[in-house]
């Protein structure tokens, strides 16, 4: 089995976040998206449990809130202009179409949050790469 050094291991994370362009019917075309960082992945965290927080008194309103503010972070991370590959749209100008276009807007999010995702079966495979490597705590004295 190869080791990794620490440059090796340092290489791999500064990889760029994967790409894909996503076709939405009902826009008429398709936009293109990336995976969240992993910095994104933690202020999508922080703003679910704020909201959620927040809301606690009343749960009608927390559901929706919470929903939308999230959806409204991914997207305005995820959903790239296709010519600068930069972030396309604010919170704000989302947050107007949001009323609107709901449905759609909630699936591109749902897929920008899966894109790049680590899967189970990935996870589980990493688990039976190492179940059969000695660990520090089982060498001997």
């Amino acid at each position: 089995m190869k080791h990794l050094t620490k440059a090796a291991i340092l290489a791999a994370m500064k990889s760029d976040l994967a790409t894909e362009d996503f076709d939405v019917p009902a826009f008429g075309g398709a936009v293109r998206i990336r995976e969240l960082s992993g910095r994104d992945r933690d202020r999508l965290d922080a703003i679910r449990l704020h909201e959620a927080a927040k809301a606690k008194g009343d749960r009608e309103t927390a559901a929706s809130d919470t929903i939308g503010e999230s959806y409204l972070y991914v997207l305005s991370v995820g959903l790239l202009d296709p010519v600068t590959s930069q972030p396309m749209f604010t919170r704000d100008e989302l947050r107007a179409a949001y009323a609107a276009n709901a449905t759609v807007l909630r699936t591109i999010a749902d897929r920008i949050t899966t894109l790049g995702a680590v899967a189970a079966k990935d996870i589980a495979d990493l688990g039976n790469a190492s179940a059969g490597a000695p660990s520090a705590a089982s060498g001997s004295n």
